[in-house]
């Protein structure tokens, strides 16, 4: 098939169905996503939604949801959505503005500005973005940011 082909293509606007080795890592390195009430409305159903259609979407630790980040912002239209465990200390705010960086990165919205409206600035995303990245990367190095965000905590 050549490029000209592929760039006319009827399912370029579908996301790509992933591969079974793809599937068994994600399925290997997270866990189900629980429909988690600590996401603002607008997000949660998004998500929702998009787990009514087949779309993955799971929760994992700070290591392997940075690294599955990567490999969803990378790849790009995957149909898999991971998100950061309920067990890293993120406020809603925090945890929601991660959750609309998925989403965009998996071709989930067409922008984050979709669910920007519909939130009606009710969260200033890319504050809460860097801050909760911030504990993310904090969970990572120092092994806590852990339900309360205290050191020593245990889950």
């Amino acid at each position: 098939m050549t490029a000209a082909k592929v760039r006319t293509s009827p399912e370029l606007g579908r996301p790509a169905r992933v591969g079974i080795a793809f599937r068994l890592l994600v399925l290997a390195s997270t866990v189900p996503w629980r429909h988690e009430a600590r996401l603002v409305e607008p997000v949660r159903a998004r998500l929702l939604a998009l787990k009514m259609e087949g779309w993955m979407i799971r929760e994992a630790s700070a290591r392997n949801f940075l690294i599955w980040r990567s490999a969803v912002c990378r790849q790009g239209r995957s149909r898999v959505i991971v998100l950061p465990s309920r067990h890293i200390a993120l406020n809603r705010d925090e945890r929601s503005a991660i959750a609309i960086d998925m989403l965009a990165a998996a071709g989930a919205i067409a922008s984050t500005s979709e669910l920007d409206r519909a939130l009606g600035g009710a969260i200033h995303r890319e504050a809460h973005y860097r801050s909760g990245m911030a504990r993310v990367h904090q969970a990572l190095s120092y092994g806590w940011a852990i339900s309360t965000g205290s050191p020593g905590s245990i889950p």
